[in-house]
Protein backbone atom coordinates (compact mmCIF):
# COMPACT_ATOMS: atom_id res chain seq x y z
CA UNK A 1 0.00 0.00 0.00
CA UNK A 2 1.52 3.32 -0.81
CA UNK A 3 1.48 6.24 1.06
CA UNK A 4 -1.03 8.27 -0.44
CA UNK A 5 -3.25 5.63 0.00
CA UNK A 6 -2.15 4.93 3.91
CA UNK A 7 -2.71 8.80 4.33
CA UNK A 8 -6.34 8.89 2.72
CA UNK A 9 -7.44 5.90 4.54
CA UNK A 10 -6.10 7.47 8.28
CA UNK A 11 -7.77 11.01 6.97
CA UNK A 12 -11.04 9.43 6.56
CA UNK A 13 -11.00 7.76 9.76
CA UNK A 14 -10.00 10.55 12.00
CA UNK A 15 -13.39 12.07 11.87
CA UNK A 16 -14.92 9.08 12.65
CA UNK A 17 -12.87 8.35 15.74
CA UNK A 18 -13.07 11.87 16.97
CA UNK A 19 -16.59 11.43 16.63
CA UNK A 20 -16.91 8.54 18.69
CA UNK A 21 -14.72 9.90 21.06
CA UNK A 22 -17.09 12.81 21.62
CA UNK A 23 -19.86 10.63 21.56
CA UNK A 24 -18.59 8.71 24.69
CA UNK A 25 -17.13 11.52 26.77
CA UNK A 26 -20.49 12.47 26.08
CA UNK A 27 -21.97 9.56 27.77
CA UNK A 28 -19.71 9.36 30.70
CA UNK A 29 -19.74 13.32 31.38
CA UNK A 30 -22.63 14.97 29.44
CA UNK A 31 -24.63 15.19 33.05
CA UNK A 32 -23.79 16.60 36.82
CA UNK A 33 -23.35 13.27 37.76
CA UNK A 34 -21.17 12.01 35.39
CA UNK A 35 -19.31 15.56 35.91
CA UNK A 36 -19.19 14.44 40.08
CA UNK A 37 -18.51 10.79 39.50
CA UNK A 38 -15.25 12.21 37.76
CA UNK A 39 -14.74 14.77 40.13
CA UNK A 40 -14.23 12.10 42.97
CA UNK A 41 -11.82 10.11 40.49
CA UNK A 42 -9.57 13.01 39.30
CA UNK A 43 -10.04 14.27 43.48
CA UNK A 44 -8.79 10.76 44.37
CA UNK A 45 -5.87 10.56 41.89
CA UNK A 46 -4.60 14.20 42.76
CA UNK A 47 -5.26 15.85 39.49
CA UNK A 48 -5.40 19.32 39.64
CA UNK A 49 -6.06 20.99 36.23
CA UNK A 50 -9.19 18.75 35.71
CA UNK A 51 -10.97 19.28 39.45
CA UNK A 52 -10.71 23.13 38.74
CA UNK A 53 -12.19 22.47 35.35
CA UNK A 54 -15.02 19.87 37.34
CA UNK A 55 -15.61 22.58 39.89
CA UNK A 56 -16.07 25.17 37.56
CA UNK A 57 -17.76 23.15 35.18
CA UNK A 58 -20.33 22.34 38.30
CA UNK A 59 -20.29 25.47 39.23
CA UNK A 60 -19.55 24.16 42.63
CA UNK A 61 -19.97 26.37 46.12
CA UNK A 62 -17.45 27.08 47.74
CA UNK A 63 -17.96 25.73 51.08
CA UNK A 64 -18.00 22.29 48.63
CA UNK A 65 -15.43 22.89 46.26
CA UNK A 66 -12.42 24.21 48.93
CA UNK A 67 -12.00 20.75 50.80
CA UNK A 68 -12.36 19.15 47.28
CA UNK A 69 -9.44 21.36 46.07
CA UNK A 70 -7.35 20.75 49.42
CA UNK A 71 -7.80 17.00 49.31
CA UNK A 72 -6.50 17.16 45.71
CA UNK A 73 -3.82 19.25 46.40
CA UNK A 74 -2.64 16.89 49.09
CA UNK A 75 -3.07 13.70 47.21
CA UNK A 76 -0.95 15.10 44.35
CA UNK A 77 1.65 16.41 47.18
CA UNK A 78 1.91 12.68 48.34
CA UNK A 79 1.77 11.13 44.52
CA UNK A 80 5.01 13.32 43.72
CA UNK A 81 6.48 12.38 46.63
CA UNK A 82 6.21 8.96 45.74
CA UNK A 83 7.71 9.81 42.55
CA UNK A 84 10.87 11.30 44.12
CA UNK A 85 11.88 8.54 45.99
CA UNK A 86 11.49 6.49 42.85
CA UNK A 87 13.34 8.59 41.12
CA UNK A 88 16.09 8.65 44.13
CA UNK A 89 16.59 4.97 43.97
CA UNK A 90 17.02 4.91 40.12
CA UNK A 91 19.42 7.87 41.04
CA UNK A 92 18.21 10.55 39.32
CA UNK A 93 18.53 13.16 42.05
CA UNK A 94 17.66 16.59 39.89
CA UNK A 95 14.04 14.92 39.15
CA UNK A 96 13.85 13.85 42.64
CA UNK A 97 14.45 17.27 43.81
CA UNK A 98 12.09 18.89 41.11
CA UNK A 99 9.56 16.98 42.36
CA UNK A 100 10.02 17.50 45.97
CA UNK A 101 9.87 21.46 45.48
CA UNK A 102 6.39 20.44 43.49
CA UNK A 103 4.97 18.51 46.17
CA UNK A 104 5.69 21.32 48.53
CA UNK A 105 4.05 23.66 46.18
CA UNK A 106 0.96 21.67 46.12
CA UNK A 107 1.59 21.30 50.47
CA UNK A 108 1.87 25.07 49.88
CA UNK A 109 -1.39 25.69 48.35
CA UNK A 110 -3.15 23.16 50.47
CA UNK A 111 -2.48 25.14 53.03
CA UNK A 112 -2.99 28.74 51.43
CA UNK A 113 -6.76 27.31 50.80
CA UNK A 114 -7.23 25.88 54.45
CA UNK A 115 -6.28 29.74 55.84
CA UNK A 116 -7.73 31.33 53.45
CA UNK A 117 -4.58 32.93 51.92
CA UNK A 118 -5.85 31.93 48.50
CA UNK A 119 -9.43 31.37 47.49
CA UNK A 120 -10.94 28.89 44.84
CA UNK A 121 -11.69 31.76 42.98
CA UNK A 122 -8.40 32.86 42.82
CA UNK A 123 -6.95 29.21 41.68
CA UNK A 124 -10.11 29.23 39.01
CA UNK A 125 -8.64 32.22 37.62
CA UNK A 126 -5.34 30.81 37.44
CA UNK A 127 -6.57 27.79 35.51
CA UNK A 128 -8.52 29.75 32.93
CA UNK A 129 -5.01 31.44 32.41
CA UNK A 130 -3.36 27.78 32.16
CA UNK A 131 -5.75 27.05 29.70
CA UNK A 132 -5.37 29.83 27.53
CA UNK A 133 -1.33 29.45 27.45
CA UNK A 134 -2.30 26.11 26.81
CA UNK A 135 -3.75 26.86 23.36
CA UNK A 136 -7.14 25.23 24.76
CA UNK A 137 -8.84 28.14 26.38
CA UNK A 138 -12.26 26.46 26.75
CA UNK A 139 -13.37 24.21 29.79
CA UNK A 140 -13.74 20.41 28.16
CA UNK A 141 -16.48 19.86 31.05
CA UNK A 142 -18.29 23.26 30.69
CA UNK A 143 -18.62 22.48 27.01
CA UNK A 144 -19.65 19.14 27.25
CA UNK A 145 -22.79 20.18 29.47
CA UNK A 146 -23.80 23.65 27.85
CA UNK A 147 -22.66 22.64 23.93
CA UNK A 148 -23.51 18.50 23.27
CA UNK A 149 -22.44 17.39 19.97
CA UNK A 150 -25.29 14.93 20.38
CA UNK A 151 -28.11 15.96 21.97
CA UNK A 152 -29.95 12.85 24.50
Amino acid sequence: MSADTTEKIMRSLFPKIAAEARWNDEQRYGSKEGLQRRLREMTDAGIISEVLDLIEALEMPIEEATPALITTYEKAAQSTEIFSIHRKEQGDTKLAELDERQAQIDRNHATALRDGTTTIAKELEARAEERIGSGFPDNFYKTLLSNPVFPK
